[in-house]
C-alpha cells in the first residue's frame, strides 16, 4: 500500500497537533525556576510533602540578617538591605535544591509572610510595612 503525499501531509499534521501540547508541557516543567520559598507547583522544589528543613542563609554586617529573597537581606538590627553588597550572598541560596525557612512571626495576607525586621513583613519575593511586625 502506497501513501500519497497528501495522506503523508495529513498524517504529519495530525502527529504535530497531538505531540505539540505534550512537548510544551514537558518543556514548561523543565525550565520553570524559582527562588528560596516562592516556587510554584511544578517548580524545582515543589514537592508538597517537603517542608523547609533549614534556616535561610545569614547575611548582612557580621551575619546578623537572613536572606529572604535573591537580593534581600533583613534582620532586626539592620532592617532590610535590598540590592546592596551585603545582600549579594543571598543569590547563593538559589544554588540549593532544599528549601529554607525564613525566621519570624507570621504576617501578611493569610499569614503567608514573616516579620523579618521592625515593622517589615516579607511575603515570597516582596516586602512591605506591617504594623503586626513591631
Amino acid at each position: 500500500m502506497k501513501c500519497s503525499v497528501l495522506q503523508m501531509s495529513r498524517l504529519s499534521w495530525t502527529a504535530c497537533v497531538l505531540l505539540l501540547p505534550l512537548l510544551l508541557l514537558t518543556l514548561q516543567g523543565g525550565v520553570q525556576g524559582c527562588f528560596i520559598r516562592n516556587c510554584p507547583r511544578g517548580g524545582k522544589r515543589a514537592v508538597d510533602s517537603v517542608q523547609p528543613t533549614r534556616q535561610c542563609m545569614s547575611c548582612g554586617p557580621e551575619g546578623v540578617g537572613q536572606c529572604v529573597g535573591p537580593s534581600i537581606c533583613c534582620g532586626l538590627a539592620i532592617g532590610c538591605l535590598m540590592g546592596t553588597p551585603e545582600a549579594e550572598v543571598c543569590q547563593k541560596e538559589n544554588e540549593s535544591s532544599a528549601p529554607c525557612a525564613v525566621s519570624g512571626r507570621h504576617c501578611g495576607m493569610d499569614n503567608t509572610g514573616n516579620c523579618v525586621a521592625d515593622g517589615i513583613c516579607c511575603v515570597e519575593d516582596a516586602c512591605s510595612f506591617n504594623s503586626l511586625c513591631r
